[in-house]
């Protein structure tokens, strides 16, 4: 039982019912999937073929329950504490995979995970630790291929922890050599960096040497260290814009800003701890958003939230939620209560929300699995247009038909030139409106088909296809326009026999079969069954035609 007092009872009513509306039909929602110390992923470390398969699996399972969830992005942790997940030719493998440190899991996870994520229509988006390199417990496990043996001049030793130095300006290079190999070599769709900033109690940290021979003359210690993390973000987003337009650079600051007029920030804000300046990076256009991490609660939460919004600068503010905290043994909140941040965060502008961590939607904490689908996630989101990057003017998809077999529809149209992806769209009426977000069926599609269960047709009689480009700018629709009422017409291949079998019910006289590019593969008289020896898998046109009829249906063999 939770207990608040009247007036804040009161209030949480009022603004669930005020709020609870249709979702949003663009919205980033992301999850924070944490690898370091396993808390997320991986349970258990690889030592043989068969675990490294069962590794695999539980990512998938996670990446499965996001998914079912509606959410749009991953930020996979990437880089943890000075060592990746990836083979990389700077850093050495984490530990957690095979539970010993620099071993490789005879996979590669990140690639896996992309890979994965894209699967399920998920963005997957590089989560960099950046400042911190571990214990020396963990440097020495590295041994000469840790951070701090092969570039001890860019590191520091404080309070039992070893950093990146960020007054040396080889750090804003190494860092960014560390993206490039990313971004180079992997299709993922976002950089995200965490722990941009000096550490806890920065005001002890050991850089008076760096600061005498790095700052200008009367610069205070204060502002040249903001300059430093500046340059650092600066750095990794230009050498992102250098190698990849289309690839989002976001990163977490911590929730609060600073400190607001009547609201203390009670010593943990940005500007006057850590030496962050979010609101400055995005003004700059060196972030392309970012995600607060504001795991707080009412006076702590709202102010600072409005604040964020407030100085947004025609970028994005995420904000970042503290789903660990319904945790009885890390806060024990009310699930009204969080639930509430999200619903007054759409209120008052913000663009998403990130959930830390993945783990508590795993084990369901106060239910919140089932809240999120049956109200706030209850349909699909688009992740928001982005036309400060660019904005490449598709023009609509070409749609040809959509097909029904024994337990699927098939949808197909014609790519759209320079689309990275198409939304697919169902209505009970015509024509579909794609402004109502209850109308997405599937919000990012890479080919030029989708199959869905049959059950769709319980929903939806219409349907209409959209394409996007690479800063998720809509093209106009394309409508389906006849409605799939015929199944009784049915064209089936089987590949077994390599035959086609017919049931049409219409006066047809004649048969052509044409490939996707117009190549006829076959034309006679119809008939119920029709020889057809090693037809490739692929899309077929197949015409159809009688005295007064001429129709176009398309058979996908797989």
């Amino acid at each position: 039982m939770c207990f608040r007092s009247k007036i804040i009872i009161v209030f949480v009513l009022i603004a669930i019912s005020a709020n609870a509306v249709s979702n949003p039909k663009h919205e980033i929602r992301a999850v924070w999937l944490t690898t370091n110390w396993g808390l997320d992923w991986p349970s258990k470390p690889v030592s043989d073929p068969l675990s490294r398969e069962k590794q695999k699996g539980e990512l998938c399972r996670v990446l499965d329950l996001v998914k079912k969830l509606n959410f749009n992005v991953v930020f996979f942790q990437t880089r943890l504490r000075g060592d990746v997940l990836y083979p990389s030719a700077y850093e050495p493998w984490n530990y957690i995979l095979t539970g010993q440190p620099g071993r490789n899991p005879g996979y590669d996870p990140l690639d896996y995970a992309i890979q994965a994520c894209h699967e399920r229509g998920l963005e997957c988006h590089a989560w960099i630790v950046c400042i911190p390199v571990g214990s020396n417990r963990q440097v020495k496990s590295h041994r000469a291929k840790s951070v701090v043996y092969q570039h001890r001049d860019l590191c520091k030793y404080f309070n039992g922890e070893w950093y990146l130095e960020p007054g040396n300006p080889q750090t804003a290079f190494y860092l960014a050599s560390l993206v490039k190999e990313i971004v180079t070599c992997y299709p993922v769709d976002g950089i995200h960096l965490d722990y941009i900033r000096y550490p806890e109690n920065s005001h002890r940290f050991p850089d008076s040497d760096t600061y005498r021979k790095y700052a200008k003359p009367n610069q205070t210690l204060a502002r040249w260290r903001q300059e430093n993390i500046n340059r650092i973000v600066y750095t990794i987003y230009d050498t992102v814009r250098y190698y990849s337009p289309r690839i989002k650079v976001s990163s977490s600051p911590l929730g609060k800003y600073n400190t607001l007029p009547g609201f203390s920030s009670l010593g943990w804000s940005c500007i006057e701890t850590v030496y962050q300046d979010p609101q400055k990076w995005l003004k700059d256009g060196k972030q392309d958003f970012i995600v607060p991490m504001m795991y707080f609660s009412e006076q702590s939460f709202y102010p600072f939230l409005i604040n964020w919004v407030q100085h947004k600068f025609g970028r994005m503010v995420v904000s970042g939620l503290g789903a660990y905290r319904l945790y009885y043994k890390e806060g024990d909140w009310c699930l009204s209560d969080f639930m509430r941040q999200i619903y007054d965060g759409r209120k008052y502008g913000i663009d998403g929300q990130a959930f830390y961590r993945t783990g508590n939607l795993i084990r369901n904490d106060k239910r919140l699995l089932e809240e999120l689908s049956s109200t706030v996630y209850a349909h699909p989101a688009l992740m928001p247009p982005m036309p400060y990057l660019g904005n490449k003017y598709l023009s609509a998809p070409k749609p040809l038909e959509y097909v029904i077999s024994k337990d699927s529809l098939y949808f197909l149209w014609d790519n759209v030139p320079q689309a990275q992806g198409y939304v697919l769209y169902g209505s009970a009426t015509y024509p579909v409106d794609i402004n109502n977000a209850g109308n997405i069926i599937e919000a990012r599609i890479s080919k030029n088909f989708s199959a869905q269960s049959r059950s769709l047709l319980n929903s939806f009689r219409y349907f209409a296809v959209t394409a996007f480009d690479d800063y998720y700018n809509e093209s106009p629709q394309a409508n389906f326009n006849q409605p799939f009422y015929n199944i009784s017409e049915k064209i089936e291949y089987n590949k077994f026999e390599g035959k086609l079998y017919l049931d049409i019910e219409n006066d047809i006289d004649q048969i052509i079969i044409q490939n996707i590019l117009g190549k006829e593969i076959f034309k006679g008289r119809y008939s119920p069954k029709i020889g057809l020896q090693n037809i490739p898998n692929g899309a077929y046109r197949v015409w159809l035609i009688g005295k007064s009829i001429r129709k176009e249906k398309i058979l996908l063999i797989f």
